[in-house]
């Protein structure tokens, strides 16, 4: 997959353009449908999938008080996109000035002059052009006045449950992995940079553990201890871990900052400054306050016993 950033920098190759409009925030099952519908069409008329995405997010520009914690960064973003099938992925910088564009005016400037699209593909809900005031039937008369095609894809619906990424961040803030990974098509992660802790998890405890500090527009699971797996920057083998995110209240207070800390099963490397990624196989517990250190030594191994349970009984289904 070749990726542009910034429309300026697109090439306009011998191929059609079959373009996906959206900012694909988890590459979700209903995005996977969205970006399929492109990349089969493209395939059928040879032509190119390509997926045009606003990075910043604009709720960051225009709400920013308000703007949501992000399921993926772009690079991760990137990864899925090219998974789902794309050949072009054109990340383009959102602002004040793209803002003010009427939706025919982006239409015209971005879809027809810069893209030169064939066709476009959108959800049932997208909203474009200022204010938000295009609208996928509003698209559709556009395509008809500038020569280009428009579908509208159906959402995907899971036991009665539209799949949306405001869903998928309630869930995960609910510990709900495994529902989260239903809706996603893959096993919930987080990246972050290993950073120095206070050591009390190897010297104190016997169970060292990686602070990981994410990033703090990242969404991340709500407090509580998880089995996952771990996979180090440029590596790819997976490391079965325990994880506690939350204030570790038997040594913290509840007003502490909240922590993400994996002890992975079997493993005594350094690894300070590296770049790590958490796959959320499934919630084990609340976070809890413990009488006793030798208390929670006790429940840490079998957190661990419990672990190996779930990754033994999940095989590699639904890791990314």
């Amino acid at each position: 997959m070749k990726i542009y950033f910034g429309i300026n920098h697109y090439q306009c190759l011998d191929q059609d353009l079959y373009l996906a409009l959206g900012n694909f925030d988890g590459v979700h099952r209903g995005h996977q449908r969205l970006i399929g519908a492109a990349a089969e069409r493209a395939s059928q008329r040879e032509g190119l999938a390509g997926a045009l995405v606003f990075d910043p997010h604009p709720a960051q520009i225009l709400t920013p008080e308000h703007a949501p914690q992000l399921l993926v960064s772009s690079a991760a973003k990137a990864v899925l996109l090219e998974s789902a099938g794309l050949d072009v992925l054109i990340y383009h910088p959102f602002s004040e000035e793209m803002a003010q564009l009427s939706p025919q005016a982006f239409v015209e400037s971005i879809l027809v002059n810069s893209l030169h699209v064939k066709e476009v593909f959108v959800g049932f809900n997208y909203t474009f052009g200022h204010k938000g005031e295009g609208n996928p039937e509003l698209l559709k008369k556009l395509g008809e006045m500038y020569g280009f095609a428009v579908h509208v894809i159906d959402p995907v619906i899971i036991d009665g449950d539209l799949v949306s990424s405001s869903l998928i961040r309630q869930l995960l803030g609910e510990g709900n992995i495994k529902r989260a990974a239903l809706m996603l098509g893959y096993a919930p992660f987080i990246e972050g940079k290993v950073v120095a802790g206070d050591n009390r998890g190897g010297s104190l405890l016997g169970f060292p553990t990686a602070n990981i500090q994410v990033p703090a527009y990242h969404v991340v699971p709500g407090n509580g201890v998880y089995a996952a797996y771990a996979r180090l920057q440029d590596e790819d083998t997976q490391h079965l871990c325990v994880v506690n995110i939350g204030q570790v209240p038997t040594f913290h207070d509840d007003n502490s900052p909240v922590s993400v800390e994996a002890h992975i099963l079997g493993f005594d490397r350094q690894i300070y400054g590296e770049t790590i990624t958490l796959y959320f196989l499934e919630r084990l517990r609340s976070e809890r306050r413990f009488d006793s250190v030798d208390d929670l030594i006790i429940q840490i191994n079998e957190d661990c016993k419990q672990a190996v349970e779930i990754a033994a009984r999940s095989g590699d289904e639904g890791f990314n």
